[in-house]
């Protein structure tokens, strides 16, 4: 085991944790350095990194947080609770222009940070050298998984100091030092002896297999694909246009369900679509394998419920009373038929970013939907600035194809960002007093099981709403070299959509 790997990866940008953004360099951040939390690649569930423990307060309102004592970054200065709380303050700042200030938007003292009234949290309190307490402005029960984001990757406060607007390449504490390779973009992440990391995420306490990784810098998917064709990189991303060329290759194909959901949205403020019982009969009208098939291919898999399929029990969920794999006409028929509406007289745009979506989906659900129920979503196109615009006016009664996207594996991005009343997400306007009561409560909750039966109701009162109908999440594809390299473990590829990289190693 160890040796080096070479790694191609599509447009690869900013590697300050503040500012990182995009999947090639998120993941990057994640495979070289450790967040305060880790997270099963295949679960998301936490686990301890450079935070030996945490312990949230009755009500989840407060955090408290110990520190592994013997981390150091790979500049060799020691991690300290001063760096975690610059490491939050900074993605807070407006001067960053981190697009992740949402993650500690719930943190006391937000608010002022924001407003340049002042530039520490004030609810990152250091207790001492290696022990924090956050207060949050509410309850967020999931706030320890928050942590594990890797723009909140603490960083060495000295390399900060040298380059206050942030750190080219982040001296941050784990298994790989990322340095500059020799092309332009291109990366060398080689072991770091300083971090001693001890990340319970991945396997040997995340100190990584390989003893040197390469990632090499793309401009498209397509060219890292063809650099993996011609033996340049052991892995990489498979395009959109190449998934059926690499499956029927079987060289290494290795594809994995992303958290990213599109959804049939209605806008429940209109007369025409307020009855629930209309927007389950649709959802049951929809053949989802027979739109992915012929639409997508291996590049979907169909959505049967808002939370994860491996959270709690499938038999506690009723979104399998009205969201299916295969249509089931009569069962939607009948539906319909207690709303006692005109199905004719139900004539609405479907809307859809047609950067976003193709036309082909669009008439897809309008030949099924109009088939099965006699209702005609007749297909919208949009520019996305028009499209998002639809969405804020709703002047007529519409609907619209959307997709979400989730940055962290958390039940209340899946729900409540998306659902709750008065949430900037909530771009439907849905608002039901007990599917909020049931998120309020996930969120005050401390014990895992509690939260966990508490985002299953939350969600079985969305489904009995359906404001808007799953249909399917994406799928990430990659091509990894099995003469050449190895992976251990079971998840070669993360609920992120990217390859675990702490888990390969060169053969031989």
């Amino acid at each position: 085991m160890g040796g080096s790997i070479v790694v191609g990866l599509p447009q690869i940008g900013v590697l300050d944790p503040a500012r990182v953004s995009g999947s090639s360099s998120l993941a990057i951040i994640r495979t070289a350095c450790d967040g305060l939390i880790g997270l099963d690649p295949l679960k998301g569930t936490p686990r301890p990194a450079l935070a030996s423990s945490w312990e949230l307060a009755p009500g989840a309102g407060k955090l408290k947080v110990s520190l592994r004592p013997d981390v150091r970054f790979h500049d060799e200065t020691p991690l300290t609770s001063e760096a975690v709380r610059e490491a939050m303050s900074r993605v807070a700042r407006p001067a960053t222009a981190s697009p992740w200030a949402s993650l500690v938007s719930k943190v006391a003292g937000f608010a002022e940070v924001q407003s340049g009234d002042a530039t520490h949290l004030s609810g990152v309190k250091l207790i001492d050298r290696l022990t924090l307490e956050i207060e949050l402005s509410e309850p967020f029960s999931d706030f320890p998984t928050v942590l594990a984001h890797p723009a909140l990757v603490p960083v060495s406060l000295r390399s900060l100091s040298a380059d206050p607007a942030g750190p080219v390449l982040p001296m941050c504490a784990g298994p790989y030092r990322i340095e500059r390779g020799l092309g332009r973009n291109d990366y060398r992440l080689g072991r770091s002896a300083e971090s001693l990391s001890r990340n319970g995420a991945y396997l040997r306490n995340g100190t990584g297999y390989a003893e040197l990784i390469l990632v090499r810098s793309y401009e498209s998917a397509e060219d890292a694909y063809q650099a993996f064709r011609s033996g340049q990189v052991d892995i990489a991303p498979v395009p959109d246009s190449r998934v059926a060329e690499a499956r029927a290759a079987k060289v290494g194909y290795q594809s994995a369900a992303t958290p990213q959901i599109t959804y049939l949205a209605f806008d429940i403020t209109k007369n025409e679509t307020s009855d629930p019982r209309l927007r389950q009969a649709v959802s049951l009208a929809i053949d989802r394998l027979v739109i992915i098939d012929a639409a997508y291919g291996d590049q979907r898999e169909p959505a049967l419920r808002w939370l994860p399929p491996d959270y709690g029990a499938a038999s506690e969920s009723t979104c399998s009373s009205y969201v299916r794999r295969i249509a089931d006409p009569e069962r939607a028929k009948e539906l319909l038929g207690s709303v006692g509406v005109d199905p004719a007289a139900l004539d609405l745009p479907l809307r859809f970013d047609s950067n976003r979506t193709g036309r082909l989906v669009a008439e897809a659900v309008q030949v099924q939907v109009n088939e099965v129920l006699g209702i005609d979503l007749e297909p919208e196109p949009m520019e996305e600035e028009f499209f998002s615009a639809s969405l804020r006016d709703r002047q007529s009664p519409a609907v619209w194809i959307l997709s979400t996207n989730i940055d962290l594996p958390l039940p209340d991005q899946f729900l409540g960002a998306l659902f709750r009343t008065g949430s900037p997400q909530n771009v439907l306007s849905f608002s039901d007093p007990d599917f909020d009561l049931r998120v309020d409560e996930a969120r005050r909750a401390t014990s895992a099981e509690e939260i966990r039966r508490l985002y299953v109701a939350a969600e079985n009162e969305l489904c009995a709403n359906m404001p808007a109908i799953p249909l399917w999440s994406s799928v990430s594809h990659w091509v990894i070299n099995p003469e050449q390299v190895s992976l251990e473990g079971e998840a070669p590829i993360d609920l992120f959509g990217s390859p675990v990289l702490r888990h390969v190693h060169r053969r031989g």
